[in-house]
């Protein structure tokens, strides 16, 4: 059988001729797997560009990029890993990342925040919609989340446009702990939980 994903490894790559892989993979995992179990064993980046994606699993799992947003990527990648059923990694450099100064993913654009909210709610909404809640890759997906949306909060402080009560609203605040969080997951949501404006000024201004 063919697979539904490829993926591969990759490295920054800067104006001056240097690069870097910050990406540690796990290099024994050579053998095919479905997608949940791929992403509990394979600390994969959320660029689609580290990946091949097989025409016919994009098309019968109806995937598409949510539009009109940066960092749709976040959700993308979460999802269509969550969906293959036959998925593989190789530790081969294959994608070179162009680091630019000035690009959107280094500007402090405004609009990322109420984008990368968007984002938390399409995790949320997907999880809890199509992932079993007792099994280790829903906690994953919320670890997602809350990745999503700590970023959106330290976008807050630099946009007009939304209020901490956007924030407050959201169905997964208070941020719920779980035993796949890093102790530095953990502290970052405990703060989240107990003042949203502490947080901002604790981790967000740093």
């Amino acid at each position: 059988d063919s697979l539904d994903v490829l993926c591969f490894s990759f490295q920054f790559f800067y104006s001056d001729g240097t690069s870097y892989s910050s990406h540690k993979f796990h290099t024994s995992m050579n053998e095919i797997c479905s997608g949940d179990d791929f992403q509990l064993r394979v600390n994969m980046p959320a660029g689609p560009w580290a990946a091949m994606f097989s025409h016919s699993f994009i098309n019968d799992n109806k995937l598409r990029f949510i539009e009109g947003i940066v960092h749709e990527d976040l959700e993308y990648t979460a999802r269509a890993y969550y969906l293959a059923k036959r998925i593989e990694f190789y530790d081969i450099i294959v994608y070179n990342y162009y680091q630019r100064l000035g690009s959107t993913m280094k500007s402090n654009n405004p609009k990322r925040a109420h984008d990368l909210l968007v984002v938390s709610d399409a995790l949320y909404t997907f999880a809890e919609e199509n992932v079993e809640k007792n099994k280790p890759i829903y906690q994953l997906f919320q670890n997602k989340v809350l990745f999503a949306f700590s970023q959106a909060l330290f976008y807050y402080q630099k946009t007009g446009n939304l209020t901490l009560e956007a924030f407050k609203s959201k169905p997964y605040y208070p941020i719920r702990l779980n035993s796949m969080m890093t102790n530095k997951e953990k502290l970052k949501a405990l703060i989240m939980n107990t003042s949203l404006r502490l947080y901002i000024k604790l981790i967000c201004r740093h």
